[in-house]
């Protein structure tokens, strides 16, 4: 029987623990790796051999209503909804497209350059690249005892 973590650690070089989830209206929640998340939004993400990739499908909205930042390397991205004024006269027989707000973060391991991250939006699918990071120097120190 094959798990999610082997098929994860099969098919990707990305280890469990360097992207993490956590959805912030969720003010219980803490952060989970990516895999064992259970997002209420579609998102993919996969890595590449230059970097990873997250893509969110948020279709009727503006790019200019999703907010996206970094800091202290966790990504965050969030959608606010605004009141709809036009619903009220609509009777709608099946509803599935989803507009709700969301607020989404991933702590993302140093193993990508979340200083250049590049975000773009394409036909209802939000599209965001961090790149990987050059690889570091492996500095060793001897420590004396005293």
């Amino acid at each position: 029987m094959t798990t999610h973590l082997a098929k994860f650690l099969d098919h990707n070089e990305t280890e469990p623990w360097e992207v993490l989830f956590r959805n912030f209206f969720d003010r219980d929640s803490f952060f989970l790796p990516a895999i064992n998340s259970d997002l209420h939004y579609p998102v993919d993400i996969h890595e590449t051999e230059n970097a990873l990739n997250i893509e969110i499908a948020i279709p009727g909205i503006d790019k200019g209503d999703v907010l996206i930042d970094e800091c202290d390397g966790v990504l965050n991205v969030s959608y606010n909804k605004k009141e709809e004024t036009d619903d009220s006269n609509k009777h709608y027989i099946k509803r599935g497209i989803t507009r709700k707000s969301f607020n989404m973060g991933w702590k993302i391991s140093d193993k990508f350059n979340l200083k250049n991250i590049n975000a773009e939006m394409d036909k209802g699918l939000l599209k965001i690249i961090i790149p990987k990071s050059e690889e570091k120097k492996v500095i060793k120190n001897a420590i004396k005892i005293k």
